[in-house]
C-alpha cells in the first residue's frame, strides 16, 4: 500500500507538469496495487483507495482529451464508491460527491448534457451539505468545482442566469479557499474562477466587466509564476493575457497580444513541437496582432 501510495503522489506530480504518459504509466501501478490490495483484504478502507485510483486514471485520460475512456474509469470508480464506501461518514459522502461530479464531468465533455447534469445535481447536492455541516476545505474545493462544472451545464443548455449564478457562487467559495488555505492549488482555482466569470461576461458583451476578471486572473498567475516556472502557468497566464486584448482596443489590444505572444515564444523554445502551444500562438498572431 506505502508502494502505491508513492507511485500515486508521483502521478500527480507528472499530471501537474502536464507529463501524461508518464502519469498514466505511474497511476495505472497504483491502480493495480489497489486492485490488488482491495482483493485481498476487502476493507472499507481498501475500496476507498480504489475509488480513487480508478479517478486519477480517468483524470489523466481527460487531460489528454481522451473523455469516453475517462468516462469509463469514472463509472467504475462511482459504481465501487456506492457499493463499498459507507454514506453515513463524512469522508464517504465527500467520496459520492467526488465520484458524482467527475463522471458528470466526463457526460458535460462529451456533450451528453442530461446525464451530466443528473450526476453534477447529485454532487452539487452533497456538497452543499457536507459545507453546511463541516465547512472542512477539502470539502470547499470540490463544492466550488460542482458549482462550477453544473454553470457550465447551465450554459450548454442555454440557462444563462442559472449558470452565472453557479459561478458567482463559485467564485465566493474559491475566495474563502484561498483565504483560508494560501497555497497554489488554491490560487490557482481562484484564478480560474475569475478567469471563467471573465468569460461569462464577455459571452454576454460586457466588456468592462469581462475585462476586470481577466486582469484578476492574470494578477493571480504572475504572481505563481513568480514562484513556480511550471509550463502549464505560463500558458494559463497567456490566454488571460489574449483574453484581456479580445475585450480591449487599440494599442492596448495589441500590447496584451504582444505579452501572450512572447511567452509562447518561449515556450516553444523548450518544446518546439508543443501542437497546443503552436495552435494558440497563431490564434494571438491571428485576432491580436
Amino acid at each position: 500500500r506505502n508502494y502505491a501510495v508513492n507511485c500515486e503522489k508521483l502521478g500527480d506530480l507528472a499530471l501537474t507538469e502536464g507529463l501524461l504518459e508518464q502519469a498514466e504509466e505511474y497511476y495505472r501501478e497504483s491502480l493495480q496495487l489497489y486492485e490488488k490490495n482491495a482483493g485481498e483484504y476487502q476493507s472499507e478502507s481498501a475500496y476507498a483507495c480504489l475509488v480513487t485510483a480508478l479517478a486519477k486514471m480517468g483524470d489523466v485520460h481527460r487531460a489528454g482529451g481522451e473523455f469516453r475512456s475517462a468516462k469509463t474509469y469514472y463509472e467504475r470508480s462511482l459504481e465501487l464508491c456506492l457499493r463499498h464506501v459507507p454514506s453515513d461518514s463524512i469522508e464517504g459522502r465527500g467520496k459520492r460527491s467526488v465520484s458524482f461530479r467527475l463522471l458528470g464531468l466526463a457526460c458535460l465533455k462529451l456533450g451528453e448534457y442530461e446525464e451530466a447534469r443528473t450526476y453534477m445535481e447529485q454532487a452539487w447536492e452533497l456538497g452543499r451539505q457536507l459545507v453546511e455541516e463541516t465547512h472542512a476545505p477539502e470539502l470547499l474545493q470540490d463544492y466550488s468545482n460542482s458549482c462550477s462544472q453544473l454553470g457550465d451545464i447551465c450554459m450548454a443548455e442555454g440557462k444563462t442566469e442559472e449558470a452565472g449564478q453557479l459561478y458567482e457562487q463559485d467564485l465566493q467559495l474559491s475566495r474563502e479557499l484561498a483565504d483560508r488555505l494560501p497555497g497554489m492549488t488554491s490560487l490557482r482555482n481562484l484564478a480560474i474562477s475569475c478567469g471563467r466569470m471573465g468569460s461569462f461576461y464577455m459571452r454576454q458583451r460586457n466588456g468592462e466587466e469581462a475585462w476586470k476578471w481577466f486582469h484578476e486572473s492574470a494578477s493571480l498567475y504572475e504572481g505563481m509564476t513568480e514562484k513556480m516556472d511550471i509550463p502549464d502557468l505560463w500558458d494559463a497566464l497567456a490566454c488571460e493575457y489574449f483574453n484581456i486584448g479580445l475585450v480591449s482596443s487599440g494599442e492596448e489590444r495589441e500590447a496584451w497580444g504582444m505579452k501572450a505572444y512572447g511567452i509562447y515564444k518561449k515556450l516553444l523554445r523548450t518544446d518546439p513541437d508543443n501542437d497546443a502551444w503552436l495552435a494558440r500562438r497563431d490564434r494571438v498572431l491571428e485576432a491580436l496582432l
